[in-house]
């Protein structure tokens, strides 16, 4: 963790975050605060009793999912929300949707393109209150938070545990704690691992999910790709 990646990509070049990713992925990003189309109406009932600011969050996940679908030649993409809130993404197609106050991302992929999962995490380029750091921090990752810039670092490990959790949820089910991932991060560059300290559906304890983690621009952006026939270490 002493060594969390410093790369900084501004917003004119999130053509970098593509090539994070890898190919079939498509992404796009816009501001939750401006004026977005209404969401579909199987979309609509999920946020039909929630705040004005949350109902605005939601329908520019969405308008944004359709517009990153539509690189990969989709029809419009209906993704309405589980009982868990998670998005329920139509057969064939897998993604993720992350958003803070500013700014709000898809990341989308046909499942069929050898593809399982997703996992998109946008956080504000902010030092985490450290009042934070025991929960979402294993002891051997606070002792490796030191220095000016420790409370940044313990952002990007939040985003990157964030990342990982939502790459992991549509195959496995499970709720996991903080504690159930362990991340390190890649000397000098943007790649992390996390890996799960507990076992939990199709992943053994000791397996990994490899991902990158940036400041862009005012924001911190983690992402992660799981792809058929690949195993979670980079």
């Amino acid at each position: 963790m002493a060594s969390a990646p410093a790369r900084a990509l501004p917003p004119e070049q999130r053509s970098d975050l593509r090539a994070l990713f890898g190919p079939g992925v498509a992404l796009a990003f816009g501001d939750p605060r401006a004026p977005w189309p209404l969401a579909l109406p199987a979309e609509e009932r999920a946020i039909a009793s929630v705040v004005p600011k949350r109902r605005a969050e939601f329908r520019a996940g969405r308008a944004l999912v359709r517009l990153a679908s539509a690189e990969l030649g989709a029809p419009p993409l209906t993704i309405p929300a589980g009982a868990d809130r998670a998005p329920q993404w139509p057969a064939g197609w897998t993604g993720s949707i992350s958003h803070c106050a500013d700014l709000c991302g898809a990341a989308v992929a046909r499942a069929g393109d050898g593809i399982l999962s997703l996992g998109l995490d946008i956080e504000p380029a902010e030092p985490l209150d450290v009042n934070l750091i025991p929960f979402i921090a294993r002891a051997e990752e606070q002792a490796l938070l030191e220095g000016d810039d420790a409370l940044l670092r313990a952002r990007m490990l939040f985003g990157a545990k964030e990342c990982a959790y939502k790459a992991q949820y549509p195959l496995s089910g499970a709720m996991l704690e903080f504690d159930d991932l362990h991340v390190t991060f890649e000397t000098g560059g943007p790649w992390f691992t996390a890996r799960f300290m507990r076992g939990v559906g199709p992943f053994a304890q000791g397996d990994a999910i490899a991902g990158f983690c940036v400041q862009d621009g005012a924001h911190v952006i983690s992402g992660a790709v799981l792809r058929t026939g690949e195993g979670g270490d980079r």
